[in-house]
């Protein structure tokens, strides 16, 4: 149980809104972002997605694996991946902050 589930807010309704605005700011398709290539434009979209679902909306990291289809290791590895291009990546930075004004 999190925070989401306290205030009334479904996690499934949550989980799909981000989604959404992810896709939105990282100029994607859901078939892409769900997708195993590894282009950068579609990894730092899934790291993104990633993150603010574990480290921001409080699901656990098994729960954001069942959701995009991946290891919950994976998912540990995103939110890894995230905090290092938040420090050194001005770009991907400015579109996670886009990204909170949507949240």
């Amino acid at each position: 149980m999190n925070y989401w589930s306290h205030v009334g807010i479904p996690n499934v309704k949550r989980k799909e809104n981000v989604f959404d605005n992810v896709c939105r700011v990282f100029e994607l398709t859901s078939i892409e972002l769900r997708s195993r290539k590894r282009f950068r434009k579609i990894v730092d979209g899934k790291t993104a997605l990633c993150y603010i679902l574990h480290r921001k909306c409080g699901l656990t990291s098994t729960e954001v694996a069942a959701f995009m289809k991946l290891n919950h290791a994976t998912i540990l590895h995103h939110c890894k991946k995230a905090e290092g291009l938040i420090e050194t990546d001005k770009e991907y930075l400015s579109k996670l902050k886009q990204l909170n004004i949507i949240l």
